[in-house]
């Protein structure tokens, strides 16, 4: 390297003089002012930067304070929060998580949460974590926990991913909310969609879902099955006499011993009312569904006590086989309903195996069902009249009206032909009520003709009787027909005055106010209590025909017409006797001071135009 000349350091060092004097001019020209302002504006600042200073101190002050109150709420909140790791391990918890899993909170860091959780839920809620942990939105899940104590929770997880010191999806922050009432709520409500509430057995869908998945099986396995139709014999009439108190209180029981006459296996329904169905799996003899159809019956056998009542309960059974009666689950339903009627009709108390000849009948029983339907409409049913008489004077003074059916291709048929049936269909109210308007507007016509002194006695179905309408029904009926309530009687039978009694007292007594006579029909068929008889306004009791039948040989029956003849005097009732044949019977009723008859011995029931010539005649 060249070393620089003397000349050019002259230079240099002339340069630095004079930049050094220049400085040195400049600071002289500072004046004192000048000097006061900018330590003022040191001042200022100075003080400006304390503020500030003060102002972090707050803001920090602020800040811990607010941690403070975060942590306050972390621990107290009502809500369980608790963060795990990506092994599931608790790394932190608030006092209800710890209060979720009735431990102490100490004892639960670092701890595997999975031991909480049920066995079956485990693998779910790995997956919860990972899948938490993976993604950046919130993961929401159902796990089933187990207390400390025992008792098992339902428990939704909300989760979010708690980013670690790099930057990762270190930890799971999961909010845990306990959800067993709505969950429980959430079952009821199924259950209650598929089991019917009165008896708690599988309602009709739920067990179509049974029969699907058992013909399901039985088409692949080649396997037999078999499906019950059941329906209680009488059962409406209890319900409609004794009310739904009681009926619901019998079905109830009826429920229970048909769930012990069957197998596990096997699955009892309430198809609906009266109704039930039975399927049997696993039968690999026809004989095996007999055994368990006799036990069905069987269980029937004993007396059912309700509310201190005791009722003799007895079923209709029918039986269709899979795969022998149908293929199809309409086809088994339909077979064994079939079957039940079959059964029904036979007498009840019985089942019977379906057998294609048995579709005949049941086209019939419809056919049946629809004609009388349709017999209001076409004019087919009429009233016939039955005299009733005093015994001395053998003077008519009343008639029982009586329902036939002439029926367009089965001819005229007697009420014990459709009567039980339209109770049965719900059509009994109907025709009870075109019975009374016919009888009223025919008895007017005859009083205008100057038979004024006779009545008309007209039956009351335990379904009308029970009627809330039913005595404006029946002034609307008397205002429409100009009919005298005077010249009216109404039969109520012995077993509906006796078992709706508290129901029907109310309507029985307005009607006895409107001058409507009230006379107990069927007396003596069974009933020993006759307490009922102090609390109805009753003017006359209809001893029944069975009772009447042997009396010229049977002193058993004599005895008891002889004490209900001379209880109803002592009462100051009436007694007529229904179903007199013979002249012997005749003569031991006028001994014991019974005062009307009824029967075949004076007259059969007669047409309004025949009854009317017989009446006539009989003045004249």
């Amino acid at each position: 390297m060249m070393k620089k000349k003397p000349k050019d350091l002259a230079t240099l060092r002339h340069k630095a003089e004079e930049r050094l004097q220049q400085q040195t001019q400049r600071l002289k020209s500072i004046s004192l002012l000048d000097m006061q302002d900018l330590a003022h504006e040191l001042g200022t600042h100075q003080i400006e930067l304390e503020m500030q200073n003060e102002e972090l101190r707050r803001a920090q002050d602020e800040l811990e304070a607010s941690r403070s109150r975060y942590a306050d709420l972390y621990d107290f909140a009502p809500t369980s929060y608790l963060t795990f790791d990506k092994d599931g391990l608790i790394r932190e918890m608030n006092l209800s998580g710890a209060g979720l899993l009735g431990v102490d909170r100490r004892l639960l860091i670092n701890k595997p949460f999975s031991v909480f959780v049920v066995k079956d839920d485990r693998d779910t809620f790995r997956a919860h974590l990972r899948e938490t942990l993976k993604r950046e939105t919130r993961q929401i899940g159902e796990i089933r926990i187990r207390r400390k104590d025992g008792s098992v929770l339902s428990v939704q997880l909300q989760s979010i991913t708690a980013k670690g010191p790099e930057g990762n999806g270190t930890f799971c922050r999961t909010a845990a909310i306990d959800i067993t009432e709505r969950k429980q709520m959430e079952e009821a409500i199924r259950h209650e969609a598929h089991h019917d509430m009165l008896t708690d057995l599988p309602n009709r869908q739920l067990f179509m879902k049974i029969l699907s998945i058992e013909l399901a099986q039985a088409q692949r396995g080649k396997k037999r099955f078999a499906v019950l139709f059941l329906d209680l014999d009488r059962f409406k009439q209890i319900n409609d006499t004794m009310g739904h108190d009681i009926g619901d209180k019998l079905l109830r029981e009826v429920a229970e011993r048909l769930r012990r006459s069957v197998r596990a296996s096997d699955t009892v329904s309430r198809r609906g009312g009266d109704e039930f169905n039975i399927l049997l799996t696993e039968i690999p003899h026809a004989d095996d569904i007999i055994t368990i159809a006799k036990k069905v019956v069987d269980s029937f056998s004993e007396p059912y006590v309700i509310s201190g009542h005791e009722f003799n309960m007895s079923t209709s059974m029918g039986i269709s086989i899979y795969p022998e009666d149908g293929k199809t689950m309409e086809a088994q339903f339909k077979n064994a309903d079939i079957a039940m009627y079959h059964a029904k009709e036979q007498g009840g108390n019985s089942y019977r195996f379906y057998n294609t000849t048995m579709n005949i009948r049941s086209i019939e029983r419809i056919r049946f069902e629809s004609w009388l339907r349709q017999a209001l409409d076409r004019a087919e049913l009429v009233v016939y009249y039955q005299p009733q008489l005093t015994i001395d004077t053998r003077q008519v003074n009343c008639a029982e009206a009586l329902v036939r059916w002439r029926h367009p291709e089965l001819g005229m048929l007697d009420p014990v032909r459709f009567i039980p049936f339209a109770e049965e269909i719900g059509f009994i109210t109907a025709i009870d009520e075109w019975v009374l308007k016919t009888a009223c507007a025919q008895f007017k016509e005859w009083h205008n003709a100057g038979l004024s002194h006779l009545r008309v006695s007209v039956n009351l179905s335990a379904k009308q009787l029970q009627k809330s309408d039913l005595v404006e029904r029946i002034a609307g009926i008397l205002r429409e027909t100009g009919f005298d309530p005077h010249h009216l009687d109404v039969e109520i039978a012995e077993s509906v005055a006796m078992r709706t009694l508290e129901q029907t007292i109310p309507n029985i007594i307005k009607l006895a106010e409107m001058g409507v006579g009230i006379s107990i029909d069927n007396f003596g068929t069974g009933y020993s209590s006759t307490d009922y008889l102090k609390k109805l306004p009753i003017q006359k009791l209809n001893i029944d025909k069975s009772v009447i039948n042997d009396i010229a040989t049977d002193s058993y029956r004599r005895a008891i017409i002889s004490a209900a003849t001379d209880m109803a005097q002592k009462m100051k009732l009436r007694v007529i006797a229904v179903g007199v044949e013979t002249e012997e019977q005749l003569e031991f009723l006028r001994s014991i001071g019974c005062q009307e008859m009824q029967g075949f011995l004076f007259s059969r029931p007669l047409p309004s135009e025949e009854f009317g010539k017989f009446i006539a005649l009989r003045k004249g």
